[in-house]
C-alpha cells in the first residue's frame, strides 16, 4: 500500500476537530499526516473559568499549547504555524501568504490536502481567507488531491435528528447543512477514532464549552452526536485516499 502524505492546513486551534476522524483513519492506514494552522487564535477570547490565565499568558499562548496537545493526541509527524494574525484576514499580505503555505508544500511535499471547503465550512471570514489560499497553491501544485469537510446533507443531518420537533430541527438544519444539490459524503468514525477525537473537546477547554455553555455554537450532545460523521464534498479525490470511497 502506497503511503500518502496529508497536510491539514487549519485557520484557528481547534478547527481540525471537524476532520480529527479521518486523520486519525490515514494515521491507522501508515499515513503521514502534518498540520498547518495559519494563526494563533489570537483574536479569540478566553470563555471560560480559564480566564485567569491571561493574568500570566496572551491568548495566543493559550490556545497555541492547546494545539500542540491536539498535534501529540492526533501523533501527526509535524506541525507549522504561518504565522498570520486572527481576525485580520483582510489585511494579510496574499502574496506573502501563498509563500509562506508554498514553503510547507515543498518541506512536506503532499499528495493530499484536507481543509474545510470554499464557504470556510460556516463562513467565518478568515476561514473563507485560508480556503482561499490553499486553493491558489494548489493550482499550482496540480498533482496533490483535495479534500473538503462541508456541512451536512439535509437529508442525513434530518435523519440523525429525527427526533427533533420540527421547529428546531429546522432551525438547526438552516445552520448545519449544505444547499440542495451539493453533493456528500460521510466519512463514520469508528469508537476508538471517536474516542480519540472527544478528547479534543477537553484539550480546548480555553473555548469550550463557551459562555453559553455551548460547543461550535451547538450544545454539547448535538456535538458529539455528529461528530460520529464528518462531511466531505464529492469529488474524485476521495476515492484517492483510499478509505473515503
Amino acid at each position: 500500500m502506497n503511503k500518502n502524505r496529508i497536510l491539514a492546513v487549519v485557520t484557528h486551534p481547534d478547527d481540525e476537530f471537524g476532520f480529527a476522524g479521518i486523520l486519525l483513519r490515514a494515521k491507522s492506514r501508515g499515513d503521514e499526516v502534518h498540520m498547518v494552522c495559519v494563526t494563533k487564535g489570537e483574536a479569540g477570547r478566553v470563555r471560560n473559568e480559564k480566564f485567569n490565565l491571561l493574568k500570566s499568558y496572551s491568548i495566543a499562548e493559550i490556545r497555541t499549547k492547546e494545539f500542540l496537545e491536539s498535534c501529540k493526541v492526533l501523533n501527526v509527524e509535524s506541525y507549522s504555524f504561518l504565522g498570520l494574525l486572527d481576525g485580520e484576514s483582510m489585511l494579510w499580505d496574499e502574496i506573502d501568504a501563498i509563500d509562506r503555505l508554498k514553503e510547507q508544500f515543498d518541506r512536506i511535499n503532499p499528495t493530499h490536502v484536507i481543509s474545510f471547503d470554499k464557504n470556510g465550512l460556516n463562513g467565518h471570514p478568515d476561514h473563507i481567507a485560508a480556503t482561499n489560499l490553499t486553493e491558489q497553491v494548489l493550482s499550482e501544485y496540480k498533482h496533490v488531491k483535495w479534500i473538503q469537510l462541508t456541512k451536512y446533507s439535509r437529508e442525513f443531518f434530518s435523519k440523525k435528528l429525527w427526533f427533533l420537533p420540527l421547529p428546531l430541527k429546522n432551525k438547526v438544519i438552516k445552520k448545519a447543512c449544505v444547499n440542495e444539490g451539493v453533493k456528500t459524503k460521510i466519512h463514520k468514525l469508528n469508537r476508538k477514532e471517536y474516542k480519540v477525537k472527544m478528547i479534543l473537546l477537553e484539550i480546548y477547554s480555553s473555548q469550550f464549552p463557551d459562555e453559553r455553555n455551548r460547543y461550535y455554537s451547538q450544545s454539547r450532545w448535538i456535538v458529539q452526536l455528529m461528530g460520529k460523521y464528518e462531511s466531505i464534498l464529492l469529488t474524485e479525490s476521495i476515492d484517492s485516499l483510499g478509505f473515503l470511497g
